[in-house]
């Protein structure tokens, strides 16, 4: 009689876990430029940003947009290990 054996990560709930804390890392980072554009929105003559500014900003949107992808593709391979 032959057993099949399937291969798990040694923990995946430490992947799931991972893939949670860069999403509220990437939430808080988003809730903290909408709220930083929404203040400075209002003031009357709007808002500029210095090119400096407008680099950081740039910045932070990349690794935010980084940080949204490593959390899917790690919630994408949970997926297909557990399918498997």
């Amino acid at each position: 009689m032959s057993e099949i054996i399937k291969a798990f990560p040694a923990n995946p709930t430490n992947s799931l876990i991972e893939a949670q804390d860069i999403l509220f890392q990437a939430t808080y980072t988003a809730e903290f430029l909408r709220g930083s554009i929404c203040n400075a929105a209002g003031l009357d003559n709007g808002f500029e940003l210095s090119p400096a500014e407008a680099y950081g900003f740039a910045n932070v949107l990349q690794n935010l947009i980084e940080s949204i992808k490593k959390a899917s593709t790690i919630l994408e391979e949970c997926e297909r290990e557990a399918q498997s």
